[in-house]
């Protein structure tokens, strides 16, 4: 308001001296040039110019009084105007392992500073030299095996000691689930093959099952638990070969072969080819609709589900090699993520200690309308300014505050609620290549530094950047594992996931 005032004050100050410096000039000329001093002269010179002038000094004290005193109409509209309803979000328990030439935890991996590059004494460009490459140092030289009398090719070889890395830092939770889903397939086949051997005690079985209606019926003390696994492969290796393998890795954690099926998804030229067991339908071979489709309806399943998604990737390959440009910005490089996603009814089942219960929210504004002419770029800005109006408030406001809030003080809070907060934010985005949404995503930064908070920003979209499944789950592995090792230091955290219908912001919440 102050600024408007003074723009006004001197706007008001200049027009009002180039009239009187006008009509001053404007007098001297014609007093030395009688003979030009016709009708249209003096109407243009003496009325139209002054009155024009006049006409922008009554406009600009109009606006300041409009500014300055509203009408009473204008305060009971926005008296009026409902309040701003938060997105839907959806609740997740979620665990998670990273492998990258980095390292495999948050600290290691954000702190690391050193030049992880070598040059491959295997791999040679279309000039016969050595190629830069950015292995994971503890498979930088696989043991090559013969399945089915085939032998695998370096990449199949890579991925598949990621993929056994990365098993293996689940196998506690593993066996917790193969133990359970043991127990109760266990129960369910005792039963059926009580039936199919003695007929005749079938109808004994039911009706000793069969709670009478004074009983309650007293509920199962194993509910049986929905597995469901995703493999998501490079095209470089053999699906077939590394299903096989992950299936045999999930039956030596004693986990049943019935009890869970694999969905194999084959990034082909950065364009996902799905194919699907029929866990997902034929458009779901893309991480936009495996969030905001397949995890939605799993975390608002009454069912216990549990959700593997394991992707692993490794370009340190000739076939890669050849059909890619190597340079500074693109060195071949591998990684992988394992990320288990369990719902309310699931993590009640299991008690997963380590998981992290987070909510997914989606910037789905239905109210506003997406025109074709609408670019990525408007899309990304828009709903960061959707996700900024969510944190500002709702998430992260005084409201929020007093109902987080323990003691008995709740009306009494402090306005300022968000100052010296401390707050990180993460993106997937990648700072070299996408400069333009690096400086979108700051104004969401910058919203937040207005209300006084201390932010940091962690841009992690640089890792596996042509992997459009590895890119964002990455982001979400990281951000897991940040959370797990930051209850301290900062008071909030989110992410933001970039994705072509409308980003997700992920955000850590007490169960």
């Amino acid at each position: 308001m102050n600024i408007k005032k003074t723009v006004v004050k001197y706007s008001r100050q200049i027009l009002g001296a180039i009239l009187v410096i006008h009509l001053l000039l404007a007098w001297m000329y014609f007093s030395d040039n009688t003979q030009q001093l016709t009708i249209v002269n003096i109407v243009l010179w003496f009325i139209a110019v002054p009155v024009l002038l006049m006409g922008f000094i009554f406009a600009l004290n109009t606006w300041k009084k409009s500014a300055q005193n509203p009408s009473s109409n204008a305060d009971k509209s926005e008296e009026n105007v409902p309040p701003i309803q938060p997105p839907l979000s959806y609740h997740l328990y979620i665990q998670s392992s990273v492998r990258l030439p980095e390292g495999s935890d948050w600290l290691d991996i954000s702190n690391d500073q050193q030049d992880l590059t070598v040059l491959s004494d295997q791999l040679s460009d279309i000039d016969g030299m050595p190629v830069l490459t950015k292995p994971i140092p503890d498979i930088d030289h696989p043991i090559r095996a013969t399945y089915d009398d085939e032998v695998p090719s370096d990449a199949t070889l890579r991925v598949k000691t990621i993929m056994q890395a990365l098993l293996h830092a689940h196998s506690e939770t593993i066996f917790l689930i193969a133990e359970h889903l043991s127990a109760t397939l266990s129960t369910e086949n005792e039963h059926n093959a009580a039936i199919e051997a003695h007929p005749k005690w079938q109808q004994h079985y039911i009706v000793k099952n069969t709670p009478s209606a004074t009983e309650p019926a007293l509920p199962d003390s194993r509910p049986s638990i929905d597995l469901s696994v995703f493999l998501c492969l490079p095209k470089e290796a053999d699906a077939s070969i590394l299903k096989s393998v992950l299936s045999e890795q999930l039956y030596e954690f004693t986990l049943p072969t019935e009890a869970f099926t694999i969905d194999s998804i084959i990034i082909e030229d950065n364009t996902p080819d799905h194919e699907s067991d029929g866990s997902l339908t034929d458009s779901s071979g893309s991480p936009d609709h495996f969030i905001n489709s397949y995890l939605a309806a799993l975390s608002t399943s009454d069912t216990p589900k549990v959700c593997m998604l394991l992707i692993a990737d490794s370009q340190i390959s000739e076939d890669w090699i050849a059909l890619n440009t190597v340079n500074a910005s693109s060195i071949p490089t591998e990684a992988g993520v394992l990320l288990m996603f369990y719902n309310n009814a699931a993590q009640k089942t299991l008690l997963i200690d380590d998981a992290v219960y987070c909510a997914m929210t989606p910037a789905n504004n239905e109210s506003v309308v997406q025109k074709p002419s609408h670019n990525e770029t408007w899309k990304y800005a828009h709903d960061l300014a959707t996700i900024r109006e969510y944190l500002l408030h709702h998430r992260l406001s005084a409201d929020e505050y007093n109902q987080n809030n323990t003691t008995n003080e709740v009306n009494n809070y402090d306005k300022n609620v968000m100052t010296d907060m401390d707050i990180i934010l993460m993106s997937d985005i990648n700072p070299v290549s996408q400069a333009y949404d690096t400086s979108t995503f700051m104004a969401l930064a910058d919203a937040l530094l207005a209300q006084q908070a201390l932010v940091n920003e962690h841009h992690l979209g640089h890792y596996m950047p042509l992997n459009p499944w590895l890119k964002p789950f990455i982001a979400i592995s990281l951000f897991i594992n940040h959370t797990q090792s930051d209850h301290t230091a900062s008071d909030f955290l989110f992410l933001v996931t970039k994705h072509k219908p409308y980003c997700v912001l992920w955000h850590p919440i007490s169960p």
